[in-house]
């Protein structure tokens, strides 16, 4: 049995991004779309909107600026592997031999906030989930060429994102919008940022320009506003230990919600 010793090159691995006596705080990600980022004018000209605010002093300090960092599982366990050699052989007999070897609780890097995996929510009215929905929407509109007044009402944006309707148009209607004037086509995690985002989308509905008409801003979920980039963080698989890439912790009514609603 061999045991890995991963203590300094975890040590190393968190520590980059983690909040410490020295902490580099990046500019929060997903919060401005391509039409919002400021212009660099200058070298030395800093657009102040993409500065985070400083944090108060003291530590340790955990800034909410939705950023991305690193932490660590905290049942995580010494990874070891086990060699296994076997020979059977009789006198004037050919001998026989077999080797293994098997590995276990090996450590790993997860990103916690993956789309497929931590944002997949689930509509627990129709059963119907994100991607679900979003493959049957970008369907519609990129393989089929039906137009954003023609499409049906998926029932995942109707039930989970019923404020996003407003101007005449659905909730559906209003999410494919998004897609359409504000993402690339296939680009289905910058719509979710869109409607996911608190920072992102709007807390009072959908907004609309009054000259053009097109969207600007999607309205949050049903359930209120989340301040993380997925519904629920998955939980590891039997005998799995992660040491995982965590974005900051959720707020509000997601950060109850169960893994069972994914």
């Amino acid at each position: 049995m061999f045991y890995d010793e991963i203590g300094q090159p975890l040590s190393s691995t968190i520590n980059a991004t983690a909040f410490g006596l020295a902490t580099t705080l990046p500019s929060p990600a997903n919060v401005l779309d391509s039409t919002q980022v400021p212009r660099l004018t200058s070298f030395n000209n800093i657009p102040a909107a993409i500065l985070p605010a400083a944090p108060k002093g003291g530590s340790p300090q955990y800034p909410d600026n939705f950023s991305i960092t690193n932490s660590i599982d905290d049942n995580l366990k010494a990874p070891y592997s086990m060699n296994i050699n076997a020979s059977i052989g009789r006198e004037f007999a050919t001998l026989l031999r077999a080797g293994g070897l098997r590995g276990t609780s090996l450590a790993s890097l997860a990103d916690a906030a993956r789309p497929r995996h931590a944002t997949n929510l689930r509509d627990p009215k129709s059963g119907q989930t994100y991607f679900e929905a979003m493959g049957q929407l970008g369907t519609l509109l990129d393989l089929q060429g039906v137009s954003v007044a023609n499409l049906p009402r998926i029932p995942f944006f109707e039930n989970l994102w019923a404020n996003a309707a407003g101007n005449g148009f659905t909730a559906t209607q209003a999410v494919a919008k998004d897609y359409t004037e504000r993402s690339n086509p296939g680009d289905f995690t910058n719509t979710l940022a869109n409607m996911d985002n608190g920072s992102n989308c709007g807390a009072n509905g959908s907004t609309f320009s009054a000259t053009t008409g097109k969207i600007t801003k999607l309205a949050c979920g049903s359930l209120g506003l989340s301040r993380c980039g997925a519904r629920s963080f998955p939980r590891s698989p039997p005998g799995a230990h992660w040491a995982a890439a965590l974005s900051t912790p959720c707020s509000g009514p997601y950060a109850s919600a169960s893994q069972t609603d994914c």
